[in-house]
């Protein structure tokens, strides 16, 4: 397993679509990382641009058999010559209200902010309680083990690993001016003087297949998610390093977007969270299907596979895939 590494420059802006009521809504707001569907896609379509139809064939039934496997795309904060990876809060990171004091309940409201973790504290499986005293927040929403940071200079206190960024646009095409101005909302990477935010998505390639790194290394041209026409998804460089996870669990935790291939797969969840994806207009008149994922942080007792979703719409014969393959890390119990 290796991560591969998205080199961001300090304050740049990404898109990654959120499902919108309708077209006028669709840039209003974004996902906060990327979402393993989105990468699968920017990686598809780069591949279409370079490879031949039986090559491309061969490239996605790598995915669709396993072979290949691939994680959504997280971040990765490097500080003080260390590089701290970024893991979705498994979803059973949930605390009891029953019976707290106001200062629990104060804690709990804290535990619903985060929304990742830090490799260290998922491999110490710290209680959730025990995230308070052995633990550091960042933006509320990254947790990190005291011990990854300098706790005498207290310079990540002033880290921003990202933020969201909403600017007035005005539509000029609209026939009709008026309501021509909307909002397009981006994730702006933090540009901090002590530390550089990366994204980055873990990998298993056992393909005899060669050709995926390249296509990866075209990636840094063509960038990542949507609006790149006007300033967003620029990457510096692909980078790979070796990813190991000191974890010994009978449970799993899913850091992709996960569709189950049949009822064992769905019973072998036992606490995920809903997503809806799908919906991009593809023409005037045409939208691809939305389908209902579980979101990264799905917890299995066994092992799953997932599967590739058909969203072609009724219309066209050109089809459309959505990745809903499992990409899961043995993750120890931190109720």
């Amino acid at each position: 397993m290796q991560a591969v590494i998205l080199k961001c420059p300090p304050y740049a802006q990404y898109h990654f679509g959120r499902i919108a009521p309708d077209q006028n809504t669709s840039l209003d707001d974004t996902s906060t990382f990327i979402h393993s569907d989105t990468l699968f896609s920017a990686i598809i379509n780069m591949a279409a641009k370079m490879l031949d139809k039986s090559e491309l064939d061969v490239l996605i039934d790598d995915f669709d058999t396993g072979k290949i496997k691939m994680s959504s795309g997280f971040y990765l904060l490097q500080i003080e010559g260390k590089d701290i990876f970024f893991l979705p809060k498994p979803a059973w990171c949930i605390a009891d209200t029953t019976g707290e004091s106001k200062t629990d309940s104060h804690h709990l409201k804290s535990i619903k902010k985060v929304a990742f973790i830090s490799k260290t504290v998922w491999e110490m499986g710290i209680p959730v309680a025990e995230w308070g005293k052995e633990c550091r927040f960042i933006q509320d929403k990254f947790v990190v083990h005291h011990s990854e940071l300098n706790e005498e200079e207290k310079a990540w206190e002033k880290i921003k690993i990202y933020h969201k960024d909403s600017l007035p646009k005005v539509n000029v095409h609209k026939p009709n001016r008026d309501n021509s101005i909307y909002y397009q909302t981006n994730i702006q990477i933090g540009g901090n003087t002590n530390a550089r935010v990366h994204f980055y998505f873990l990998l298993e390639n056992n393909s005899t297949n060669d050709t995926l790194k390249n296509v990866l290394n075209m990636l840094k041209y063509e960038g990542i998610g949507g609006e790149r026409t006007v300033g967003c998804g620029h990457l510096e460089d692909i980078d790979y390093q070796p990813f190991e996870l000191n974890v010994n669990s009978t449970h799993q935790c899913s850091v992709s977007l996960f569709n189950p291939n049949d009822d064992k797969e769905l019973k072998a969840a036992k606490h995920y969270d809903i997503i809806t994806r799908g919906g991009r207009p593809i023409s005037s008149n045409l939208r691809l299907k939305r389908i209902k994922m579980m979101s990264e942080g799905a917890i299995f007792n066994q092992k799953v596979s997932g599967t590739l979703s058909d969203i072609t719409p009724k219309g066209t014969t050109f089809p459309y895939l959505r990745y809903g393959k499992a990409f899961c890390l043995p993750v120890p119990e931190m109720k």
